[in-house]
């Protein structure tokens, strides 16, 4: 029973890390995003979210 909650415990914090890593390079994708769209004239919101996406699912 306890090495249950002790593996069911080593697996949230994995999921936790790997969820704060999704993050941080979904950040960096919506960063990448904006200069891109702005360096070939294609600044709008709904540009910027196509290559932030584009650019994540490339990264992971």
């Amino acid at each position: 029973m306890e090495e249950s909650k002790e593996q069911g415990s080593r697996e949230q914090s994995s999921q936790e890390q790997l969820r704060q890593r999704h993050l941080q390079i979904l950040d960096e994708c919506l960063q990448d995003a904006k200069m891109l769209a702005i360096k070939h004239s294609v600044n709008s919101d709904e540009n910027q979210v196509r290559l932030a996406i584009a650019l994540f699912q490339k990264r992971v």
